[in-house]
């Protein structure tokens, strides 16, 4: 039986490189990493982004990452083995990347804090006409910042990335 966030993660995965035309070699993904593991993650995809930047023609031009999580939490950050990664790190860490579009999507109790770190802000929908244009980040979480993630062995994952891609795939309002 495959571990819930082992599937959440792989799940993502496929769909981000299936219909939103992530190369396999573009990608980074981890199951269960240790703190180590995930540090060193993040180091080579700011790698990757910095090359990407650094030869315009090798990318594209634009530069979009997303950073995706399923594992467990707590309010003050990933729980890593026995490790924390704080959020205030992780937003510093996504931040600093030198994309255009920079996304992280966490999955986990608690999740909610890393937005209320600095305070998360609602802003007008981007998805129509300026979409191709945008610059920035923004940080997706399943819970509130007291909350518990919830999964499900009969979909043999978590509830949020469940409906996350089953929308990503189509099954999502169209506007």
């Amino acid at each position: 039986i495959l571990d819930p966030h082992a599937a959440d993660a792989q799940a993502f995965a496929a769909v981000i490189e299936q219909l939103g035309g992530v190369r396999v070699e573009d990608r980074i993904l981890l199951v269960n990493p240790s703190f180590a593991e995930f540090q060193d993650g993040l180091r080579r995809i700011r790698a990757q982004v910095q090359a990407a930047v650094a030869d315009p023609l090798a990318g594209g031009g634009r530069c979009e990452l997303i950073v995706y999580y399923s594992g467990h939490a707590d309010d003050e950050g990933l729980l890593l083995g026995r490790e924390r990664f704080s959020y205030s790190r992780l937003r510093r860490e996504v931040s600093e990347v030198e994309a255009d579009v920079r996304i992280a999507v966490v999955d986990s109790c608690s999740s909610g804090s890393l937005t209320r770190s600095k305070g998360g802000s609602r802003r007008p929908a981007f998805v129509f006409d300026s979409s191709t244009e945008m610059k920035g980040y923004a940080f997706l979480t399943s819970s509130s910042e007291d909350e518990v993630a919830q999964e499900s062995d009969r979909i043999g994952g978590s509830f949020f990335t469940h409906f996350l891609v089953s929308g990503l795939r189509g099954a999502a309002d169209a506007n």
